[in-house]
């Protein structure tokens, strides 16, 4: 490992390289670090199922689509000769010990298993566009790849995801191809009228799933903006929007469902509302009984004979007429602003400790050099570390002109936010027409 600063190489050292050490350095091995098939829960059940009964597509079953015996390697630059080395990963694999140490890699993890599952029971997807759904295994493999390279650098939470979430949105641009593979699957199953039918439906599954990681970037912003404070909004918001903490807790419960085996699609559709599929439509008030879950393709796949949930920052029950929809991405598109617009403002008082902003900024009164979101941070990281290297007496320096500074920095963000907004709009407009083609 390289450091900028002596400081720097203690901090990562206590938050991060103090429990990979010796397992990097393979001094020691580190039980569940390998996939095993003799003690993987997925092998196991396979080999007592058998493929032949896992291939039907009533079996719930995934199996697993791991090499019989395989060893997950993290890569990292020789600060020494040159180049890259590999290491064995540091941490458990999460097939193993059923332990993920992001939500982000546990739904890829999934994700890789309900494409094996779908290649086991012979899905449409596998047999109209093979070559496609190979990309899409080795798309997920790479960002895997990615999120275990990350956990060696990256201290764990908030700073954790981000880190993950940029590497996701740089070249080669992983995320966003793997998005534009799993549209051309869609349009071709709408090409050829195919659904997926029974109970399970694991390509709706499969598309629920990678939702999650499309709205990652979303998330992330929305919790900087909910730690930094948002502004006041109207009652309709107050009530349908999705809190980063309602997000989260949805998101764990998908996976958690989704633990080893497929379930009901409607099991999952009742994640999304609160229980029930007996719902009220937001725009026009009609009963409805949602059954698809609103995901963005550019395909016709949803009609509006089929009432739908749609989740983002706002979440709202639909029944499917275009009228409604549209009444629902005003308020989204409105939060989305607003979310981006207060996330920007205060990126540069990131807490040192948990990487979101606060409210009220406060610094170590040591070195000046360290912010924290409040108290309760700027203590723990004391006794965690800060106190170890600490430099009294450094002084701060103040730039002039601040005013001014702050002036030219909110001109900045609604550039910023104006841009990004009106590119999204775009695709919503385009998204827009298609509904408007299934309504004449």
């Amino acid at each position: 490992m390289s450091y900028c600063s002596k400081e720097c190489q203690v901090e990562h050292w206590v938050k991060v390289h103090k429990e990979q050490c010796k397992y990097l350095a393979e001094k020691k091995v580190l039980p569940q670090a390998i996939h095993d098939p003799a003690s993987c829960p997925g092998c196991l059940k396979q080999t007592e199922i058998g493929l032949r009964e896992m291939a039907k597509v009533d079996n719930p079953w995934f199996g697993c689509p791991f090499e019989s015996y395989f060893v997950p390697k993290v890569f990292v630059p020789n600060f020494v000769e040159g180049g890259i080395i590999s290491s064995p990963i540091p941490f458990t694999l999460g097939e193993m010990s059923g332990k993920f140490l992001t939500k982000t890699e546990h739904t890829i993890s999934i994700l890789m298993h309900l494409l094996h599952k779908m290649k086991l029971v012979k899905h449409a997807a596998w047999i109209f566009l093979p070559e496609i759904c190979d990309d899409i295994y080795t798309h997920l493999r790479s960002l895997r790849q990615f999120t275990w390279d990350i956990y060696l650098f990256a201290n764990p939470g908030h700073e954790r995801e981000q880190a993950i979430d940029e590497k996701f949105l740089t070249p080669p641009l992983l995320l966003p191809e793997l998005h534009d593979l799993a549209d051309k699957i869609d349009n071709k199953l709408a090409e050829l009228h195919l659904k997926d039918h029974g109970v399970f439906r694991p390509w709706d599954t499969f598309k629920l799933l990678l939702n999650f990681l499309f709205l990652l970037n979303s998330e992330l912003m929305r919790k900087d903006a909910e730690s930094a404070g948002v502004p006041e909004t109207s009652e309709v918001v107050k009530k349908m929007k999705v809190t980063s903490a309602q997000f989260i807790d949805i998101w764990r419960k998908v996976l958690a469902s989704l633990a080893y085996k497929l379930v009901p699609f409607t099991d999952l559709l009742k994640i999304f509302c609160g229980g029930q599929l007996k719902q009220k439509c937001f725009g026009c008030s009609k009963r409805i009984k949602v059954n698809e879950m609103l995901i963005f393709s550019s395909s016709s796949l949803y009609s509006k004979q089929a009432p739908y949930h749609f989740h983002s920052h706002f979440s709202a029950n639909l029944c499917g007429n275009p009228n409604c929809y549209k009444k629902v991405s005003v308020h989204d598109f409105s939060l989305i602003k607003t979310y981006m617009k207060t996330g920007m403002m205060s990126s540069g008082q990131k807490c040192d400790s948990c990487a979101l902003p606060g409210v009220k900024v406060h610094r170590c009164t040591g070195c000046l050099t360290k912010l924290y979101c409040g108290e309760l941070c700027r203590d723990e990281d004391w006794d965690k570390v800060h106190k170890q290297v600490c430099r009294k007496g450094e002084v701060r320096k103040v730039k002039s002109g601040k005013q001014e500074r702050v002036k030219e920095g909110v001109t900045t963000v609604d550039e910023v936010v104006k841009a990004i907004f009106n590119m999204q709009s775009d695709q919503w407009r385009s998204f827009e027409s298609m509904w408007g083609s299934l309504d004449d």
